[in-house]
């Protein structure tokens, strides 16, 4: 927790919400044309994401990395059980 808090304090000057933001790992990053498929660990969870190649060249993106991931979400949907 203390690590998490630790890296939080490294985004303030982005003045982003808590809220909207986790602390992830990266997983995978798969090169696709003009896009980068960004496999993320997130505590217990997997998220995928969507950056451009530059943007994932810029930041210099690479598995094993910790890196900050903020939320926007302007839309959720539910599902059944799916277990």
């Amino acid at each position: 927790m203390a690590a998490e808090n630790h890296r939080k304090r490294k985004l303030a000057p982005f003045k982003i919400s808590g809220d909207n933001l986790l602390i992830a790992r990266i997983l995978e990053i798969k090169l696709e044309g003009l896009m980068a498929q960004v496999r993320l660990f997130v505590g217990d969870h997997h998220l995928e994401c969507r950056v451009t190649a530059d943007l994932a060249a810029e930041l210099d993106l690479k598995t094993g990395n910790t890196v900050g991931v903020v939320l926007k979400v302007s839309q959720i949907t539910v599902l059944p059980d799916l277990a």
